[in-house]
């Protein structure tokens, strides 16, 4: 059995021309209107995965839960030159399905880890419908391995996607943010 915890925050800044009417809270920003975006992502999450292969390579299926914390700001100015500003912060608590693997070769081994989230509800008057998944590979070199602890270098590539669904009575907005990196 493992235990794992992750955790992983972005930011991401920039202006955009609305295609659709963005609402929230009885605040309209009009579509064609020029805005200024940002959206702040921490997505945290306990996971623990069970053994059904566990020689000398391992596979493992497990279950955890995941909580996605989104803020956002959309600001742009009316026909009057007055600020309209939108935004909050929502939390979005998800049960997370996950899988698991190692390569074992002596010294080097290869990792890797996947799994995925839904959330369907009502937050603050909008339905919404989120979908995330993860992917994460890595390889490891052991310069020293003792009994209970390891000296060792890693380097991996992770893949995040969420895909995120809003709407109330006055409208919907659709977001789709990916994030690719080496660690």
């Amino acid at each position: 059995m493992n235990l794992a915890f992750a955790g992983s925050r972005g930011s991401y800044k920039g202006e955009f021309e609305t295609k659709f009417d963005i609402v929230m809270d009885d605040i309209q920003i009009d579509s064609g209107s020029h805005v200024d975006g940002n959206i702040d992502m921490g997505i945290y999450a306990l996971t623990t995965t069970f053994a059904l292969i566990q020689k000398k390579h391992e596979l493992g299926v497990g279950i955890g839960f995941l909580i996605l914390n989104m803020g956002s700001s959309f600001k742009t100015t009316d026909v009057n030159g007055e600020l309209i500003d939108l935004g909050g912060n929502h939390l979005f608590p998800m049960p997370f399905l996950a899988v698991s693997g190692r390569l074992n070769f002596g010294k080097l081994r290869f990792a890797g880890s996947g799994g995925g989230a839904i959330f369907g509800g009502e937050k603050d008057g909008l339905d919404y419908d989120v979908k995330y998944y993860t992917i994460d590979i890595k390889g490891v070199y052991d310069f020293y391995k003792g009994d209970n602890w390891s000296y060792s270098a890693s380097l991996g590539y992770r893949r995040l996607f969420m895909d995120m669904y809003m709407e109330n009575e006055m409208g919907w907005a659709k977001e789709n943010d990916i994030q690719r990196s080496l660690y």
